[in-house]
């Protein structure tokens, strides 16, 4: 939530990291390089009312920095795509982290310095997910990566009630009020499902998985194989080298349950196989890939393995080479295998999935997913 003084917290941090330590560089980064100023000026006006004894020499002392004689300093700068990129930073600040466009560009840049030892603190309100902030956020809470996730949402403030928080939804409406107050990635940002289903979701539906599986625990299971159920397993397929992630989920087709999820980065064959094997297990369950552009590895190797049971969608215009391989393997007239998001399917996979979720028909178990 805003206003609970983090910022002026990692002010007076990067003025302890400046004054008892030689040669440090903190570097702020923000939407804008006002916003970015902001906390320098916090850093200047802590620095100036320190008593004498504790202070240092400062050699610069403006508006965007202050270096002092120890060779330690403090920079503003705004979000451009070479931030970062030549400093040798000791402490990177990104402020408003969720709202910086070129978020993935700068960080990528920054990260090669801070590799030698450097630290990062990303601040920010939700601003939906899929974004920087919230994959960084969700894979820290997973124990991912090096950050520490911390959340503070309104309640935290001692001089803040429920009536001031009824208030912001008046003033702000409660999507707005949701990504400045509640540290609730799902109800912020533009999201196609209503706050009040996410929120409905989140309190009545998630639940804790019965078993992790796998050497990275990717794969979470709600619910076993029951003989007599019918299952499908949905699949989106990512490259597995970079910042996207293969994702899967099994569904009871009768209940529209999720029933086992997975999610990690892996090559298309290794995916391809992981598939495979779940698919067996819950009683050869309808295999349904989308079959754009890498798709087309994954769905290849089922095929060549002889799985039969695969979602097969009307076929479309395509270049040669997709025209050879649907000769190769397709096995109905006019029908390719796989799913085919297309300009024409996407808003109706949309408007079914929200008629699904917002009359609570699906029953959604995972927080990844949620």
């Amino acid at each position: 939530s805003r206003k609970l003084g983090i910022s002026t917290l990692v002010s007076a941090y990067s003025l302890w990291l400046m004054l008892f330590n030689k040669d440090k560089n903190v570097l702020v980064i923000a939407t804008k390089q006002e916003t970015a100023k902001n906390m320098v000026t916090k850093v200047r006006f802590a620095y100036q009312n320190l008593p004498t004894w504790l202070k240092i020499g400062a050699s610069e002392d403006n508006r965007l920095s202050l270096r002092l004689q120890n060779g330690s300093q403090i920079k503003a700068v705004s979000a451009a795509g070479d931030a970062g990129r030549s400093e040798a930073v000791s402490l990177l600040v990104i402020d408003e982290a969720a709202f910086i466009d070129n978020i993935e560009t700068i960080f990528t840049a920054a990260q090669q310095t801070l590799a030698t030892g450097g630290g990062c603190v990303a601040l920010s309100t939700p601003n939906g997910v899929g974004n920087w902030f919230h994959k960084t956020y969700t894979l820290a809470q997973e124990q991912e990566n090096r950050f520490l996730p911390i959340s503070l949402p309104w309640t935290v403030h001692p001089e803040r009630d429920q009536a001031w928080r009824d208030e912001q939804d008046r003033t702000l409406g409660k999507r707005n009020a949701a990504q400045e107050c509640d540290c609730d990635f799902a109800t912020s940002g533009n999201t196609v499902i209503e706050p009040d289903v996410l929120v409905w979701y989140e309190q009545n539906m998630l639940q804790d998985p019965i078993e992790r599986r796998g050497l990275d625990k990717a794969l979470w299971i709600w619910e076993y194989p029951d003989p007599l159920k019918y299952y499908a397993v949905i699949a989106d397929v990512a490259r597995g080298d970079g910042n996207d992630y293969s994702a899967f989920h099994v569904i009871d087709v009768e209940t529209v349950t999720q029933v086992a999820e997975y999610k990690s980065q892996v090559d298309t064959r290794e995916y391809a196989n992981i598939l495979l094997s779940i698919a067996a297990e819950y009683n050869t369950a309808l295999l349904v890939v989308e079959n754009a552009n890498i798709g087309w590895d994954v769905i290849q190797t089922i095929t060549e393995r002889g799985y039969t049971n695969v979602y097969y969608s009307y076929k479309q215009d395509h270049n040669s080479d997709f025209t050879k391989f649907v000769d190769k393997y397709n096995s109905q007239t006019g029908l390719v295998p796989g799913f085919s998001m297309t300009t024409q399917s996407r808003p109706l996979v949309i408007e079914k999935m929200r008629d699904f979720v917002e009359n609570k028909v699906a029953i959604i178990r995972s927080i990844r997913l949620l």
